[in-house]
């Protein structure tokens, strides 16, 4: 008896598995599910239907997992739009002009390690007393060419991306910071600094 048991078990585990597998899996047969599962499950499981398949996931209130089943129905990008999913669910879809999704976590996680170092010598919100954009990309290019030219002593990378952050925050909030110190249209010097 006690190898029927473990033989079931193993056998629901294998079904469990190949099932997961299969709505999890990513693009196939435009959109729909696998007719197919994985070498390793039962044969007498490998021929699962995708009615079978989907069936199982909405018992289980589980949206399936597949290829564009998820994606947005219309693709509407006007504010105050509506989007509707394939698993039924909608949503504003105010944010369609930013794609907040395509920033890279790695870079992320280079301009907070940046942004900890910067709070550790100088305190949380110093840089937004007040930094002008010349001055911000001159550091910005400074990191830049230490690592071309191989220096790897500090992550000058998120040094560079984190300076070019503040640029942009100091261009948009600080416009009376930045009065003649920066370029004119046609490359121009700054109104300033002429002779």
């Amino acid at each position: 008896m006690q190898g029927t048991i473990t033989s079931l078990e193993d056998t629901n585990a294998q079904l469990r598995a190949a099932v997961e597998t299969r709505l999890t899996s990513g693009c196939c047969n435009g959109g729909r599910l696998p007719t197919t599962t994985t070498d390793d499950a039962p044969a007498r499981w490998r021929d699962i239907s995708t009615a079978s398949a989907e069936r199982y996931a909405a018992e289980r209130a589980e949206p399936v997992l597949c290829g564009d089943s998820l994606l947005r129905e219309q693709h509407d990008v006007r504010p105050g739009t509506t989007a509707k999913f394939g698993t039924g669910a909608v949503r504003s879809s105010d944010v369609e002009e930013y794609r907040y999704d395509l920033i890279s976590p790695i870079g992320l996680r280079e301009v907070a390690r940046a942004c900890a170092e910067g709070a550790g010598k100088y305190g949380d919100w110093n840089w937004e007393r007040g930094m002008p954009v010349n001055d911000l990309l001159n550091h910005v290019l400074a990191h830049v060419y230490q690592f071309l030219a191989g220096d790897r002593s500090e992550p000058h990378l998120g040094h560079a991306a984190w300076g070019m952050l503040a640029a942009i925050h100091s261009h948009e909030l600080w416009p009376r910071l930045n009065d003649g110190h920066l370029r004119e249209p046609g490359c121009k010097a700054p109104v300033s600094e002429r002779l």
